[in-house]
């Protein structure tokens, strides 16, 4: 039962945007939202290259966003809203990734776990309410934007689910016919559905490089190109991986080491 206090918070309309390259779960949180009566959805985006320009467009009261998207993480967006001068409340949606909620939880921000629940969107809700009036907003988005590595986070499928990856441990990635390995830097390895063209189409370009149709490796374990060879050397923990690459990757690839040596 809501409580007299929780009326006289409630009583100002929310107008709230949000963001999920998700549909289903835009649509969860859509519906939960319309049931909470003093607040108003001014925008829906699934596109997270969108996401920018129609934030700074409606100008929400609030924020519901997904952290892990490709392109362009959550964390990327506030970077972006927030360089254009305009810095909402946040409540976060998240899978499970305790990176990421660890950092949020020591900013001023909020987060819903994925599945959502109404009852845990309403108490959401009410925190919100009691203390955005006190909330130095400006402040929360620094500390976030500096203690949370948003662009460190690849979320993949696989057969029984998803998968998060943070990027300083993936050590190459390979397709296997219709699947993907992504080797990470312990040595252990995930399959994954998606296809290595998808993923590398979300992967930084100045962390990793694509050195042939089947092979990703991060630039980061790169050490040494074997010219003559026409060879790629990664190396981990004192074990190093050697891939065959084309003519047409030598330079490119020689050119990483050199930029390495000159850090």
């Amino acid at each position: 039962m809501v409580s007299t206090r929780e009326r006289e918070l409630f009583k100002k309309t929310i107008r709230t945007v949000i963001v999920d390259d998700e549909t289903a779960s835009l649509a969860v949180l859509r519906e939960l939202l319309q049931q909470q009566k003093n607040l108003q959805i001014v925008a829906e985006v699934s596109d997270p290259l969108k996401a920018t320009a129609v934030i700074m467009d409606r100008r929400p009261d609030l924020l519901f966003m997904d952290i892990q998207m490709p392109v362009k993480n959550g964390f990327d967006i506030l970077k972006e809203i927030s360089e254009a001068g305009f810095e909402p409340p946040v409540i976060f949606v998240t899978a499970y990734d305790q990176y990421v909620v660890e950092a949020i939880r020591h900013s001023a921000f909020d987060y819903l776990l994925k599945p959502l629940q109404k009852q845990e969107l309403h108490q959401a809700l009410f925190r919100f309410s009691i203390t955005y009036s006190h909330m130095d907003v400006a402040s929360s988005y620094r500390d976030l934007l500096r203690g949370a590595k948003g662009d460190q986070i690849l979320k993949l499928n696989t057969q029984s689910g998803f998968q998060s990856f943070r990027l300083d441990e993936v050590f190459f990635i390979q397709s296997d016919w219709n699947f993907t390995r992504v080797y990470r830097s312990s040595g252990n390895y995930q399959v994954v559905t998606n296809n290595i063209g998808s993923i590398a189409d979300r992967l930084p370009v100045k962390d990793f490089v694509r050195i042939d149709r089947d092979t990703i490796v991060n630039k980061r374990y790169i050490t040494r190109i074997k010219m003559l060879n026409r060879q790629c050397v990664l190396q981990k923990n004192g074990e190093e991986q050697v891939f065959d690459v084309p003519l047409s990757m030598l330079t490119e690839l020689s050119r990483v080491v050199k930029d390495k040596d000159n850090e």
